[in-house]
């Protein structure tokens, strides 16, 4: 539910709450004790950005692929302009609410190319009040220009009450990046750029998820199992996605302990509970840390998901999609390494299939036990060659006691599994083609918390694959998938900074179109 609609309810909802709060005897419960939000309190007067003057399509600007921006009052117009000597050029455009100071925001954006029969001397090629592919009242267009030329881009509020700072993002080529300073950083940037508009209670429950999973992010074991369960849509309520956030074993994060009170603001302004899932035992995150979560301001409770070892936290993740789906196939990833798993999460979310850890020679105790105790599961998809899960493995659950469907999906190193995963999930209805994500091949970090993002970068909201790169040039098997399966219809995203993937390999990525010229 997106618009104005949404938010006038939401609005009436949030001064109901309010108002609530100053009648004796009523209370909102919170286990902290932290007082609840009094209310979207925007500053008297927002700034001019450093781009004004540009309100207008003769005094648009020539913006850097990131920059800042204010709308200083109700009825402030930004403009911008772009130019292509190429019929096709795809060109992506976006708008992201920045959160502090809260605001009432929302945006729409329209693009126009010049038409000299026009009275306005332009005409209307494109328009979208909010975003089709993040639950976000900003706006993101896949734009292709019909023809050589410049083409002119508004922002504006959508009503005279928005304001506020904003993010705008112009690329020419099919995506953008997004990153952060570090991996607990970037995990962040995934989160804000799924649910940009959660601190407000203007937007609603529905501008974030109930919950948000934790995982440690200097080991990958975990993290794997716990994205893929992110990406199954955990907050059934809501049909939403869990983000993936990282932590160390004994400290929070700073950028990472924002990010919850982010999310689980919004909740209260719905009166539904927020709860943060920490994957892993204490030597992973600490019983402290832990505690320390439970006692931050909105969050309604802190779960620890875990058992003695990285086979054992597997099963009980899938322990807890039970709540989401009674599941037919599970995915079996190799427990000693990341890569498979990695570009495996959006396949779980898409099929709504946990993730379990094997070794390679051998199937955990926990994780046979897992399968016998849940007959529902028949297939089995195995994600990696046989060096990976040996053939032994796959024998086994092919035969009694499991009796299973096994099927393999491998290529001849990690960036071609990545491709036949991809693969195997658009020719199969999984995936939508038209988005993807590529995460770097050599280092697990950016990748953890792609597998929830990735289930948004598809259409209506859907999955799209995760590709992985080298660091210094793009990996033959993206190209190949772009080539191969790619409708080149919407943006598409590089995870990461350039010391995981390098701006060489980005512009790369960018230039994908002309593969389909």
């Amino acid at each position: 539910m997106h618009g104005r609609t949404r938010r006038t309810f939401a609005l009436v909802v949030a001064v109901a709450l309010v108002s609530a709060m100053m009648l004796p005897g009523l209370a909102f419960a919170k286990t902290s004790g932290v007082l609840a939000p009094t209310g979207i309190k925007p500053l008297a007067v927002y700034p001019k950005d450093a781009y004004e003057s540009d309100n207008t399509s003769a005094t648009a600007k020539v913006l850097p692929e990131v920059s800042i921006h204010t709308f200083d009052n109700g009825t402030d117009e930004d403009w911008f302009k772009v130019s292509t000597d190429t019929t096709g050029t795809p060109f992506v455009f976006e708008t992201q609410y920045i959160s502090n100071p809260a605001a009432i925001w929302d945006t729409d954006m329209t693009v126009y190319e010049v038409d000299a029969a026009d009275p306005t001397g332009l005409r209307q090629l494109w328009y979208q009040d909010d975003s089709n592919v993040w639950e976000a009242y900003g706006s993101t267009a896949f734009f292709k220009a019909p023809a050589p030329g410049t083409y002119y881009v508004k922002v504006q509020p959508l009503g005279e009450d928005d304001r506020g700072y904003y993010t705008t993002f112009v690329y020419e080529g099919i995506g953008r990046r997004v990153a952060g300073a570090n991996r607990f950083a970037t995990a962040v940037a995934l989160s804000k750029t799924m649910y940009p508009d959660s601190p407000n209670g203007a937007w609603g429950s529905d501008a974030a998820a109930n919950g948000v999973i934790l995982t440690n992010g200097t080991a990958f074991a975990d993290a794997l199992t716990a994205g893929a369960w992110g990406a199954m849509r955990p907050d059934v309520g809501d049909d939403e996605i869990y983000p993936l956030l990282l932590t160390t074993t004994d400290t929070l994060p700073a950028v990472t302990e924002a990010e919850i009170e982010r999310l689980a603001g919004t909740q209260w302004w719905a009166s539904e509970a927020f709860t943060v899932y920490v994957v892993g035992g204490p030597s992973v995150v600490s019983d402290a840390q832990l505690q320390m979560i439970k006692e931050l301001p909105y969050v309604a409770d802190a779960v620890r998901v875990s058992g003695t070892n990285r086979y054992a936290t597997a099963a009980a993740v899938a322990s807890m999609t039970l709540d989401i789906t009674t599941p037919s196939t599970a995915v079996l990833a190799n427990g000693l390494g990341w890569a498979d798993g990695v570009s495996a999460g959006p396949l779980c979310g898409s099929m709504q299939a946990p993730m379990l850890l094997s070794q390679v020679d051998t199937m955990p105790a926990e994780t046979s036990q897992w399968l016998l105790d849940h007959p529902s599961v028949t297939d089995v998809v195995i994600v990696g060659s046989g060096s990976v899960v040996s053939t032994g493995v796959a024998d086994a659950l092919a035969a009694a006691p499991y009796n299973m469907t096994v099927t393999r999906l491998a290529g001849a190193d990690r960036y071609a599994t990545a491709y036949e995963i991809a693969a195997y999930g658009t020719e199969g209805g999984w995936f939508d083609a038209s988005g993807m994500t590529l995460v770097s091949g050599l280092d697990f970090p950016d990748g953890l918390a792609a597998g929830p993002f990735s289930m948004l970068t598809g259409s209506g909201f859907g999955p799209g694959p995760i590709l992985l790169t080298k660091k210094a040039e793009l990996s033959d098997a993206a190209i190949d998938y772009f080539v191969n399966w790619s409708d080149v219809s919407r943006p598409s995203y590089v995870i990461g900074g350039e010391g995981a993937i390098s701006d060489q390999a980005f512009r790369e990525f960018l230039g994908l179109y002309d593969m389909q010229s």
